[in-house]
């Protein structure tokens, strides 16, 4: 530090000159370095504050962040399910179930849609189409995040935690009636094509678009040639918005014919009926003969080629009807229908036996096709994968060990109800393994409910 005084330079710590004593003072700061003394402080504190408000604003949402993530832990609500359903109109989409105080809300902004709880729950169901564009060729799926926020009836608002979802792009539904497989054997030259699709969706059957017959259920029929040519194939292409596009080939195989024989469209494939009238038409200089059970009075063959006879069912459930048309010098035609015999419930009913469990269980071998009446209990039902529906039913007495018989069900009753009294009127087919012991088994023609399950 120069002293004032003589000029000498001192060092920074001296409080007096070294040379002549005088006091030393400190030099005064020049306006300019003031300014920049006090600029270089309120820098300094707008930087300890800024850092203090990130720092307070991390701690904040970091907590309020961990108080979402474990809203259900902390609370003890059940989470939500989320599963894939396909809806009454067919289109694929995820359901998701919150689960929370009747009259609270919840509010998803994706959707900008409130939904009631009511019940404990509110159930939400989402088509997969509405996250993707009105054309997603290319596109293999999305990743979708939901934001849920609840809304109690307090009008307390809490965010949970977010719904994260992998949908992949949907196909445009498409569901075969007729056939309703990829293939089907076919005996007449015209085959009616049935499908269902989504209301509003373009539809091709070969190079023609029929979208236009497509009705307001989304149910289309199409009338298509078919050729005795063997193969007759069917092409089905449909475009929904926002699906990608469904083709469904098809079969229609109809035998190869040298002499044209065939049945006419109107021939019934069911019937309460003993006798069936078969129409057809075939080439005139055939000679026409039935190889299955009829009657022979009934065969007619006018000189077009129009015949008629009665078929007779020999079984309950399905007959196979066979006819043909013979020429010299050309390989016969031979045609088989499938008609599904069963008696109207009166004579059904009245040819059955009351239930014998012990010997039916023995001789079921013996009386295959004889029909029972299963009176009893409903203890179980299931569908396999072929959508065969299989009903157990005891018929044991109250008190007795229980006596189960197992039906396949073809009547009219679409699923039973489990503890439900029914009388079953059903033919035997055979036995199956149910519950440890092989029981009759018998197909339900009818069934009748007596009772509701019993109240518990």
């Amino acid at each position: 530090m120069r002293c004032a005084q003589c000029g000498h330079q001192n060092r920074r710590q001296d409080k007096t000159c070294a040379r002549c004593g005088a006091g030393l003072k400190p030099a005064r700061l020049s306006r300019g370095m003031r300014l920049v003394h006090a600029g270089i402080w309120v820098l300094a504190g707008l930087i300890t504050l800024i850092v203090l408000s990130l720092l307070i604003y991390r701690v904040y949402f970091w907590v309020a962040a961990w108080k979402t993530d474990h809203y259900y832990e902390r609370t003890g609500r059940l989470e939500p399910s989320v599963e894939q359903v396909t809806l009454d109109n067919g289109l694929a989409a995820h359901s998701i179930t919150f689960f929370g105080n009747d009259g609270d809300h919840i509010f998803l902004e994706e959707l900008r849609q409130s939904y009631q709880i009511t019940g404990g729950l509110a159930r939400i169901d989402i088509p997969d189409s509405n996250w993707f564009s009105a054309n997603p060729v290319d596109v293999e799926g999305a990743i979708v995040t939901l934001t849920p926020v609840l809304y109690t009836e307090g009008n307390d608002r809490r965010e949970l935690p977010v719904l994260t979802m992998e949908i992949e792009a949907p196909r445009s539904p498409l569901t075969l009636i007729n056939p309703s497989g990829d293939f089907a054997h076919v005996n007449t030259s015209t085959y009616l094509l049935s499908f269902r699709v989504v209301p509003g969706s373009q539809v091709l059957v070969g190079n023609d678009d029929v979208t236009d017959v497509v009705n307001f259920e989304g149910l289309a029929e199409v009338n298509i040639d078919i050729f005795p040519q063997g193969d007759n194939p069917v092409s089905i292409l449909v475009s929904t918005p926002n699906h990608k596009q469904t083709r469904q080939e098809i079969n229609l195989y109809r035998p190869y014919q040298e002499i044209n024989l065939e049945p006419s469209l109107s021939v019934a494939t069911k019937t309460n009926l003993k006798g069936v009238r078969i129409t057809g038409s075939m080439d005139p200089q055939a000679v026409f003969s039935v190889d299955t059970p009829h009657d022979p009075e009934s065969v007619k063959v006018d000189e077009k080629g129009n015949f008629s006879f009665t078929a007779m069912m020999s079984t309950i459930g399905d007959n196979t009807v066979t006819f043909r048309a013979s020429q010299e010098g050309k390989t016969d035609s031979v045609v088989s229908i499938t008609v599904y015999y069963v008696p109207s419930l009166n004579a059904y009913s009245r040819s059955a036996w009351k239930m014998d469990y012990p010997a039916l269980s023995a001789y079921y071998e013996t009386w295959m096709g004889r029909v029972f009446l299963c009176d009893g209990i409903v203890t179980a039902v299931w569908t396999d994968e072929d959508e065969e529906q299989t009903v157990v039913i005891d018929v044991s007495g109250e008190g007795e060990e229980a006596q189960n018989v197992v039906l396949t069900n073809l009547s009219s009753v679409g699923t039973p109800q489990i503890g439900a009294r029914y009388k079953a009127y059903a033919d035997v087919i055979g036995h199956e393994y149910y519950d440890t012991k092989d029981c009759p088994k018998l197909v339900a023609r009818y069934m009748i409910l007596q009772s509701e399950p019993a109240q518990s």
